[in-house]
């Protein structure tokens, strides 16, 4: 039996994932590449786990926190 992906929530009030007002919720994370075009940075400058991967918004590069 396949196990449900865990949601986490974008704490950024700028971010365009919610609605005016309430927070947005994603699954998984960005990808290095998200992460490079979102911020602009090259890819020896990111770090995995706070610039991209598991729990970082893929809309704005900030760091979620999962939902229980």
């Amino acid at each position: 039996m396949a196990t449900e992906p865990t949601v986490y929530e974008c704490p950024s009030t700028q971010c365009a994932l919610g609605t005016v007002g309430e927070p947005g919720y994603f699954t998984s994370g960005a990808t290095l590449e998200q992460a490079v075009m979102l911020t602009g940075k090259p890819t020896d400058e990111l770090n995995e786990g706070t610039d991209y991967g598991e729990g970082v918004c893929p809309n704005c590069g900030t760091l979620g926190t999962a939902v229980p």
